[in-house]
C-alpha cells in the first residue's frame, strides 16, 4: 500500500534529511534541486563539459535538447522494506523536462538522489538550487526481503563515472539554428560585398583598358 499523507508526517522524519512537513503533496513529499548539476555541452563556447556547484538559489539553464544530472538536496534512508518511486513535478515536466533515469529508489538506499533528464521542450528550462522540482511516494513490500535489498553505497555527489557516460557534445535544434543564421548572416555579408566589388573592379579595368588605348 502507498503510504497516506499523514504517514508520510510520522515516518518520513527517519527517512528523510532535511525533513520538512510543508513538503508532503497529498500522498507524496517533494525533493527539491541540490548543490550540483551537470549539463550536457551544447556545443557554444558557454557550455564546457564540467560539474558545476550551486549555491543557495543560484539558477541554471538547460537548452532545448540537452541532458542534465540534477543532484536532490534531501538525503534518503529508505528502509529494507519500503520501495519509492519518484518523478519529474507536473507543472517541469510540462516545460518538456522528462525524466529518464528510472521511477523508482530500492528498498536499502542511503544517498542523495541524482535524476537524469532530457529536455524535450523547444525552450531552454530554468531553475534554481533549492527549488520544489521533483515527488517520491512510499509504499511498503510484503514479506521478508531476506537480504534482497540495495547494499551498495548511494550517491552523495555526481560522479565523474556518470558524467564520462554521456555524450562530449550534444548539437540541440537551437545551437543548430543560431549556427545556421550565423552561416546565412556571413554569406549574405560576402554576396553583398561581391555586388559592390565587381562593378567597381570592372569600372577600373575599363579605366585602366581605356589608359592603354589612350597611349
Amino acid at each position: 500500500m502507498f503510504w497516506s499523507g499523514g504517514k508520510l508526517e510520522t515516518e518520513l522524519g527517519k527517512i528523510v534529511s532535511p525533513f520538512d512537513s510543508k513538503q508532503i503533496d497529498c500522498a507524496a513529499y517533494t525533493l527539491t534541486v541540490g548543490p550540483e548539476i551537470y549539463i550536457s555541452p551544447d556545443g557554444t563556447r558557454n557550455s564546457p563539459r564540467t560539474i558545476r556547484k550551486l549555491y543557495w538559489k543560484d539558477s541554471f539553464e538547460i537548452p532545448s535538447g540537452q541532458f542534465a544530472f540534477l543532484l536532490s538536496d534531501e538525503y534518503l534512508t529508505i528502509p529494507d522494506d519500503v520501495l519509492a518511486f519518484i518523478n519529474v513535478k507536473s507543472k517541469i515536466k510540462m516545460r518538456g523536462l522528462v525524466n529518464v533515469s528510472g521511477f523508482h529508489v530500492d528498498p536499502g538506499y542511503h544517498g542523495r538522489l541524482i535524476f537524469a533528464v532530457f529536455n524535450a521542450g523547444p525552450q531552454s528550462i530554468t531553475l534554481k538550487h533549492g527549488e520544489d522540482a521533483f515527488l517520491i511516494w512510499f509504499c511498503n513490500t510484503e514479506g521478508n526481503p531476506r537480504g534482497h535489498v540495495k547494499s551498495s553505497g548511494g550517491f552523495s555527489e555526481i560522479t565523474s563515472e556518470l558524467v564520462s557516460q554521456v555524450p562530449g557534445r550534444n548539437l540541440s535544434l537551437e545551437t543548430l539554428n543560431e549556427q545556421m543564421w550565423t552561416l546565412r548572416t556571413r554569406v549574405n555579408l560576402l554576396i553583398s560585398l561581391l555586388l559592390v566589388s565587381v562593378p567597381l573592379v570592372g569600372l577600373v579595368t575599363i579605366e585602366i583598358v581605356k589608359t592603354w588605348f589612350a597611349d
